[in-house]
């Protein structure tokens, strides 16, 4: 008491790997001298913040059958972070251990190869070595220590207790396992120790490969040897074992309990029988490494608790009792039935997460509290549970007076890559490019929360399950005096790229250049789900909230709250581009045209007649040439897709507000009856957006040119029978401009498309469906269903069609200032001729001029287009 502390730390050495990478490549181009640097293409990608255990000292801490403590604040500090490639292995009976020991002259050296005399320290001759278990064995050389080789002629046992310290056997030697197989003594070969030297042999194999010498549930070593040698005796005949053969790979893979069998080795040239200790794959898997705090029943009643990638383990029961704190962060706390209680402060379960989150984090282990039985957590405050595991084999119960919370930790990741490229021929450089894109990707990692039999959790104020998994095995109960959020995260890629590119033909003209920045952002929904394999009851005293994500349940589901809203989650894109582009000498363009026409036509009435013809030509041609080019441009896009919310239920449901109940874009079936109730009951669409602007403006100094000829000429002629007379006429005109104008001209554009696509709510029932409400009951773009009655019960009742929209809206500006020069000439000839009875009369006349001129010139250009349509999505009812 009184600030007392107690560390456990096994020492765990970390890493940071920085990864930068750079290639180069060259591409060699046909003209003039060559260098390796006339076309180069570079990449360069750096991944920041890789954090690994590279070193620890093992199993490390306190281990009993039962473990009691309190009075002081624990602190287990193990490797937080997973095992690089130069962590040490885990130990096994068959891939050896590291250990050095000395007890009576004895030593042990961990991965030496047996069989083969050594020189020991001190030593005027070889001492022989033996090899098993996971450790090597050198026979004892010091005739004072506990343990010497004996002297006794055909003695059972190459090694002995040293007879000088008078003691006796404290350990059932393999002398035991033979009398249960009904062996004579006097013809078994030769053991290589007595039965205290055997228990110092397994002692030596179980450090090597658990870090520890007494295994959890075991009351002493004496009893641990007893009971792994009637687990051999036990389980021989069914695995087919030899007695003195060591066990095969097949055997051992169907060994179900730990067991001490006996192998011959041979060392000095002589046969002995070894216990060798092998652990069931059981075992092996429930070991604790690192810093660990272990026992059959461990109760821990402490001021606070601070596991950091260590393991807290009572094979029975843990128990942990703290007045303030307790934290798991990427450790083990685990048991048979296990209960973690705060007094006056929080539990809090929670993966490492490190770094800068905008640009780079590294994450530990996984974080997990485990109970192979029941499972109890009670907080005075909050229980936090942040990308990390609880499971429970039981039922299990979460308690806070504050808030219960399941949320995620985020992976997130930066990659920088740069792209260069020049082309140059003949001293001269044509084109380069260059390019910088960062990309940063953020992925959740959510919690877990698992129990084989009932689920039950209640809450002071507010209950969140975010982008995190609950399932109950059997019934689950959740409560909260404030909300319950069951809600989903958001996975991001946000990228942002700057090029730019200049040289020959950029631009679409002789030469140009451009810079183009774009930042784009991608959303991806993280549901949460959460699943009951019996009955499920959700309450909330304020708002229950069911957003992108999945409620499951095997039978009836019962959801009361103020307000209750199951609306739609949201997969989303956004995009902002700019680009500048400058241009000398593009856009030429021509145009021409021509037309040509005839007509001829005569008539005769009785001493009468006439003719006449006429022709016609015309030709037009236009070009334009843009000297200078500057253009702006910005385009926005929004790419939304909505993900409902579903709710899968094998009996019935019954969803109550005292105020609001709303269901949005969400898919709801039941293999029972369906009852929505409410003051309000609003069943409407989730939308599907996409939406895209563009606004750009171009100033170009532009040089064009209209040009346009054209010819006319016609004839008549006319004669009379009855006055004796006939005339004739005929005319040409031809004519010919042109206009040449020299300017700025100024073009603003802008231009917009929009895409709305309503997703319907969709309603299932395996039996009746009723709706009702005590004031307004909204139906809008609904698909409802049911195998038995639909029932409305509203004083308003609002039947609405939801509209999917097109739209498209375009408008060009230019306006144009310069100077025109224009010309135009014409020619026009006429000639008559006239004859009757009195006379005859000839005439005719021509005239041309060329006219030109030069000025301002200034004109203003509109467009405007729009178009679009809409859908209407009306509900539907069918029982």
């Amino acid at each position: 008491g009184g600030g007392a502390t107690f560390v456990n730390d096994n020492l765990a050495l970390a890493a940071k790997d920085y990864r930068e990478t750079y290639d180069y490549y060259t591409h060699y181009v046909l003209l003039g001298p060559l260098k390796h640097t006339d076309h180069e293409y570079g990449n360069y990608v750096k991944s920041l913040v890789v954090t690994r255990t590279i070193d620890d000292l093992g199993s490390v801490g306190l281990f009993a059958s039962t473990l009691n403590a309190g009075g002081f604040a624990l602190t287990n500090n193990g490797g937080p972070y997973a095992a690089g490639t130069n962590a040490p292995a885990a130990q096994s009976a068959l891939s050896g251990g590291t250990l050095a020991a000395a007890v009576g002259g004895s030593s042990l050296a961990a991965g030496v190869a047996g069989g083969a005399p050594t020189a020991g320290a001190g030593a005027t001759g070889l001492v022989p070595t033996l090899s098993f278990g996971g450790i090597t064995v050198k026979l004892p050389s010091n005739p004072n220590g506990y343990f010497v080789v004996s002297k006794t002629p055909n003695s059972r046992y190459l090694v002995e207790t040293n007879p000088l310290f008078g003691v006796g056997q404290n350990f059932v030697g393999s002398n035991y396992l033979e009398q249960r197989y009904g062996y004579n003594p006097d013809t078994v070969q030769k053991h290589l120790g007595d039965a205290n030297y055997e228990g110092w042999l397994i002692r030596q194999q179980l450090v090597a490969q658990t870090g520890r010498n007494i295994m959890v549930g075991y009351a002493s070593e004496a009893d641990q040897m007893r009971r792994m040698l009637d687990n051999a005796y036990a389980q021989s005949g069914r695995l087919g074992l030899s007695y003195g053969a060591a066990p095969t790979p097949g055997q051992l893979a169907n060994l179900t309990q730990d067991m001490v069998w006996m192998v011959s080795q041979t060392i000095n040239g002589q046969q002995v029988l070894a216990p060798v200790v092998y652990l069931a794959q059981s075992t092996r898997d429930s070991l604790e490494s690192g810093a660990a705090i272990a026992g059959s029943d461990v109760n821990l009643n402490l001021t606070k608790l601070a596991n950091v990638g260590g393991t807290i383990a009572g094979k029975n029961t843990l128990s942990v009792v703290s007045q303030g704190d307790i934290t798991n962060t990427s450790g083990k706390l685990k048991g048979g039935n296990v209960a973690l209680t705060s007094t006056a402060g929080s539990i809090i379960n929670q993966t490492l997460e490190e770094g800068d989150r905008a640009h780079s984090t590294a994450l530990g282990r996984i974080a997990g509290i485990e109970a192979t039985g029941n499972l109890r957590i009670s907080a005075a405050k909050d229980v936090l549970v942040k990308g990390a595991n609880i499971d429970a084999g039981g039922n299990a119960s979460i308690a806070a007076a504050g808030n219960v919370t399941f949320d995620t930790v985020e992976k997130v990741a930066t990659d920088t890559t740069f792209k260069s490229d020049a082309v140059r021929a003949g001293g001269m450089t044509l084109s380069s490019s260059s390019e910088v894109k960062t990309t940063t990707t953020a992925r959740n990692v959510g919690s877990n929360l698992t129990s084989g039999g009932k689920l039950a959790i209640s809450s002071g104020k507010d209950i969140t399950i975010a982008g995190s998994k609950v399932k109950s095995g059997g019934d689950l109960d959740m409560e909260a005096k404030g909300d319950v959020n069951i809600v989903a995260r958001q996975d991001r890629i946000t990228t942002h790229t700057e090029s730019h590119q200049e040289g020959l033909g950029v631009g679409g003209g002789l030469w140009g250049s451009e810079r183009v920045v774009k930042d784009e952002f991608e959303g991806i929904n993280f549901a949460a789900s959460t699943a009951a394999g019996g009955n499920a009851r959700i309450k909330a005293g304020n708002t229950l909230k069911l957003e992108g994500s999945d409620l499951s349940v095997a039978g009836d589901a019962d959801l009361n709250a103020k307000d209750v809203k199951i609306l739609a989650g949201k997969d989303e894109k956004r995009s902002h581009t700019e680009t500048e582009t400058l241009t000398l000498i593009s856009g030429a363009t021509s145009k021409t045209g021509s037309s040509s026409g005839t007509e001829t036509g005569a008539k005769a009435k009785g001493r009468e007649a006439s003719a006449s013809a006429s022709a016609s030509a015309e030709a037009s041609a236009d070009a334009q040439v843009k000297l200078f080019t500057s253009r702006k441009e910005k385009t926005d896009t929004l790419d939304v897709t909505s993900r409902g919310s579903t709710l899968n239920i094998g009996g019935s449901l019954k969803a109550k507000a005292d105020n609001t109940l709303k269901l949005q874009g969400a898919e709801i079936t039941t293999g029972g009856d369906l009852a929505l109730d409410g003051r309000n009951v609003e069943i409407v669409a989730a939308q599907d957006v996409h939406e895209s602007t563009t606004t750009a403006q171009e100033v170009s100094l532009n040089l064009s040119s209209a040009n346009k000829a054209g010819a006319k000429a016609e004839a008549s002629a006319q004669a009379s029978g009855k006055k004796l007379s006939a005339s004739a006429e005929a005319s040409a005109k031809a004519s010919a401009s042109t206009d040449n104008v020299i300017g700025v001209a100024i073009t603003d554009e802008k231009s917009s498309e929009l895409d709305i696509i309503n997703r319907k709510t969709v309603l299932k029932s395996g039996g009746n469906l009723k709706m009702k409400a005590k004031e307004t009951l909204t139906l809008q773009a609904a698909d409802i269903t049911a195998a038995g009655d639909v029932t409305q019960q509203a004083r308003d009742i609002r039947s609405l069609a939801a509209d999917d929209v097109h739209r498209s809206t375009s408008e060009v500006k230019t306006t144009t200032v310069g100077i025109y020069v224009a010309a135009e000439a014409s020619a026009e000839a006429e000639a008559h001729a006239k004859a009757n009875l009195t006379g005859a009369s000839v005439g005719a006349s021509a005239e041309a001029g060329v006219e030109a001129g030069y000025g301002l010139h200034v004109g203003h250009e509109t467009e405007k287009t729009s178009k679009g349509g809409t859908t209407a999505q009306v509900t539907t009812i069918k029982a």
